[in-house]
């Protein structure tokens, strides 16, 4: 995988890839074996391109905890590598 450049200009990372998609097919690779990573979304901030990008990653998403500020929807989602079963 490529490493991550310092050009955050415009959301754009090495070769014109969006962070998000970068992270979601790295994340996986990234994991222990039975290893999970939490991750936090905001109604702000792409939460579906997120949810989208790690489920492309191969990973599946579980929402764990859901916090609607009035004003923001704060969403904390657990990733963990597909298995056989799942």
């Amino acid at each position: 995988m490529p490493r991550f450049s310092a050009n955050l200009s415009n959301g754009m990372m090495f070769n014109e890839v969006p962070f998000l998609e970068r992270f979601g097919a790295g994340l996986g690779d990234a994991l222990a074996p039975g290893g999970r990573a939490l991750v936090v979304v905001s109604s702000h901030g792409g939460q579906q391109r997120t949810l989208d990008a790690l489920e492309r990653g191969g990973l599946v998403v579980t929402p764990m905890l859901v916090t609607d500020h009035g004003y923001e929807v704060v969403t904390i989602i657990e990733a963990r590598k597909r298995t056989q079963a799942t």
